[in-house]
């Protein structure tokens, strides 16, 4: 009887270990940020917009990285440039990326249709 309860146990632990798992992959899997990003509180001949997708980074439709990473929160850009951060902000309806680095000038970019 034990050895069922037992099986039965680990058998259990294993399924929820599994779901949370899954479910934190895709937490984290970047098509969550993939995207047009467009610049907010900018004048209008001086917006920034980004696109992230699959294929890389695209900032104003010219490609500055073939790769980013994602961790659930904040976004990594690295350039020939530099690095960018961007923090995931706002609401599931409104999301928002905040620029952490470079700080100056601050950014801000909400999600395009």
């Amino acid at each position: 009887m034990t050895a069922l309860f037992t099986t039965v146990f680990v058998l259990l632990a294993l399924c929820f270990s599994s779901l949370i798992y899954l479910s934190y992959q895709d937490y984290v899997h970047p098509r969550n940020v993939y995207g047009k990003w467009i610049e907010i509180d900018a004048p209008g001949y001086n917006t920034d917009v980004l696109f992230l997708n699959e294929r890389g980074v695209y900032r104003n439709e010219r490609l500055i990285s073939t790769r980013f990473l994602f961790d659930g929160t904040t976004v990594t850009i690295k350039t020939g440039q530099g690095n960018y951060v961007y923090q995931v902000a706002g609401s599931d309806n409104k999301p928002l990326l905040k620029r952490l680095e470079p700080s100056i000038p601050p950014k801000r970019f909400a999600k395009g249709s």
